[in-house]
């Protein structure tokens, strides 16, 4: 990576920290997602009797004769690092969506366009640094969202007397595999819709197709149609992550001056 890469990454990355609507659609986003969220499931499981219909299939996953103690510790263990790490993978789509789809949307709105055609850098160099700046800041809020979910989440456990949330292997494959996989898929498609799109509405709507699969496997583990295993995870994501970077090199390559300024 040159100076002059560093320089476009750094400008993008300044731009959505000034623009206080995007900022706070990143910022709140993934709050609620990565911290609300779970800590509104903590309280339902707590105070839920462990006999509710909602629960049964759930609870019919758990070995038998628990007491209800160890039940309900028990629901609390298969959600917070089975269930919501899944659910916890929306985030890094919506903030690459808000990130990505401002690259060169942005640029048109602002009508610097033409000047950074006109810089040195060639139009591969200007898109993997597009993509560059979007991939670290999605990456930073995702992280610090992770980093403060576990924190919130151990205050609420202790404050009715559960056992500490320590994320397991569910956890390490989807923070160290799924995420970067899912948040450079998410902003190659992007970023290069980008490119043609007027509005920024327009260029998010290329990620709505990895939304709906993660929602649909969530759903399946809260109903206990589906409880995914730390080896799957493993497995898809180094598998995710391989497609990511063949669909990265794909679009680079066929990144042309005639599809930016359509």
């Amino acid at each position: 990576m040159n100076r002059k890469m560093k320089a476009i990454i750094r400008k993008d990355i300044r731009s959505i920290i000034d623009n206080k609507r995007y900022l706070w659609t990143l910022l709140l986003l993934p709050i609620f997602l990565g911290v609300i969220f779970p800590s509104i499931f903590v309280v339902l499981v707590k105070l839920a009797p462990t006999d509710m219909n909602d629960m049964d299939a759930l609870i019919r996953l758990l070995p038998q004769n628990l007491s209800e103690a160890e039940i309900l510790d028990a629901l609390l263990d298969m959600i917070l690092n089975q269930t919501i790490p899944i659910f916890f993978m929306l985030i890094p789509i919506m903030c690459a969506s808000v990130m990505a789809a401002s690259s060169f949307v942005g640029e048109k709105e602002k009508r610097t366009l033409e000047t950074l055609l006109y810089s040195p850098l060639s139009l591969r160099d200007i898109f993997k640094a597009k993509v560059l700046a979007s991939t670290i800041m999605s990456l930073v809020i995702t992280f610090a969202t992770f980093g403060l979910m576990v924190v919130i989440l151990n205050i609420e456990l202790q404050l009715i007397d559960q056992s500490t949330f320590i994320p397991g292997f569910t956890w390490l494959w989807v923070m160290c595999l799924l995420v970067p996989a899912v948040t450079l898929m998410s902003i190659v498609f992007i970023v290069k819709g980008s490119a043609k799109s007027k509005t920024m509405e327009e260029a998010q709507q290329r990620a709505s197709f990895l939304v709906m699969p993660i929602v649909l496997i969530f759903i399946s583990q809260f109903t206990g149609l589906l409880m995914i295993q730390p080896m799957y995870i493993l497995i898809a994501g180094a598998v995710l992550l391989v497609i990511s970077y063949v669909l990265l090199q794909k679009a680079t390559a066929a990144f042309t001056y005639e599809k930016l300024i359509q």
